[in-house]
């Protein structure tokens, strides 16, 4: 049940006291990290989350937010093996995912970060390259108004059209494709 007893004299108000401590845990090897948390200079709450991290003591939520990394964004291609889908998203904040060709039973996800002063607001294009139709999602991903955890949105291109399953769930949602835009 551990280590032996260890006696340890501390003077309180000018009396010896002898106290009876039990190592309960052994002691473990020092980890390669251990420096970068205990320095003369280090700041007590920053070296307790970089150490908890690291020991990957923080709960999952906890973590991804640290990260930033809380939502996730899927395009699936379930057109024919003939068909190629191309995607291209960008968001009210600048930020794009420049075309990305998708084969026949390929995933493209990417991950959405909610944090910053206004809502973001993802639109993305998708095309059949080889009907010449495409979609236009107008609020593929829409932020709320406090940061939500592990938001889910994945898209399903199929023949008739696009479908949406949020959290794994399927939805009522349905984008038809539009008219073909080149005739070859």
């Amino acid at each position: 049940m551990g280590t032996p007893k260890q006696t340890v004299e501390t003077d309180f108000n000018g009396e010896k006291q002898v106290i009876s401590v039990l190592n309960i845990q052994p002691r473990h090897t020092t980890k390669p990290w251990a420096k970068a948390v205990r320095f003369k200079n280090a700041i007590p709450r920053h070296a307790l989350t970089f150490w908890t991290v690291n020991l990957n003591r923080l709960p999952i939520r906890e973590r991804l937010k640290l990260v930033g990394v809380l939502q996730t964004l899927y395009n699936l291609n379930q057109l024919t093996a003939d068909h190629t889908l191309v995607v291209v998203c960008e968001s009210n904040r600048g930020e794009h995912k420049d075309y990305k060709y998708i084969q026949f039973n390929e995933i493209y996800n990417f991950p959405v970060v909610e944090r910053g002063k206004n809502r973001i607001v993802w639109k993305c294009k998708m095309t059949d390259l080889k009907n010449y139709r495409d979609v236009i999602l107008w609020r593929a991903y829409r932020g709320a108004a406090m940061t939500r955890c592990g938001q889910i949105r994945e898209y399903i291109a199929d023949l008739k059209g696009v479908s949406l399953v949020k959290n794994k769930k399927p939805t009522k949602e349905f984008f038809p494709w539009g008219k073909p835009f080149y005739k070859g």
